[in-house]
């Protein structure tokens, strides 16, 4: 019982810590990128050693994935955050899922920047939640349409995925674009983004 009692605030520092360093390299991703985190610069700005960032996160990759992930992981808090409405509001549902993928990427602007330009490109494990974010937007929007993705056994699943892959990539093309740019405003995105789900969904 005493152990237990002793290793509990034991861990609880190693989290509170992991925590403190992944905050620093957040702040400092967002202000340089992906590429300034690096775990020598994280340890001096969080007043660490290099050493005790990579006890925590095992590599750089691995420190910019869990930065990465925190961009990642809001887009799939928020899409669930957007309150399904009945069918005679499917056009006003559609804009408000856009809208709230608008404000979750710019809320982190320079981590999709570099997320969607690359720079984790061969880490399967960031490609793996990609994934699955791109398939929860593209399951939002079907939701949304009063439909549910086919049965694995229906012939028209194949069909769908492919769809929703070019989809989701056109989606992310724009986005990524109008980032580097700035040369529309955020209102003609969202009716973009939105008139493109015309050919694919009822």
């Amino acid at each position: 019982m005493t152990t237990d009692r002793r290793a509990r605030p034991r861990r609880r520092a190693a989290d509170d810590r992991r925590d403190e360093l992944l905050r620093t390299a957040h702040r400092m991703a967002r202000d340089g990128g992906l590429d300034s985190v690096t775990p020598a610069d994280v340890g001096a700005a969080a007043h660490a050693s290099k050493a005790l960032v990579f006890h925590y996160f095992g590599s750089t990759v691995e420190l910019r994935r869990a930065v990465a992930a925190i961009a990642i992981d809001a887009l799939d808090t928020a899409l669930d955050d957007v309150p399904p409405t009945g069918s005679a509001q499917l056009g006003a549902q559609r804009a408000a899922v856009v809208h709230t993928l608008l404000d979750a990427v710019l809320a982190e602007r320079q981590l999709w920047t570099d997320i969607w330009s690359g720079a984790l490109r061969d880490d399967d494990a960031t490609a793996a939640r990609l994934d699955e974010v791109r398939a929860h937007l593209f399951a939002r929007f079907t939701r949304v349409a009063g439909s549910s993705l086919p049965a694995p056994d229906d012939g028209a699943r194949g069909r769908l995925d492919l769809l929703a892959a070019g989809w989701v990539g056109f989606v992310e093309a724009v986005l990524a674009r109008w980032l580097a740019t700035g040369r529309h405003d955020r209102e003609t995105v969202e009716a973009v983004v939105v008139d493109s789900l015309a050919g694919l969904l009822p």
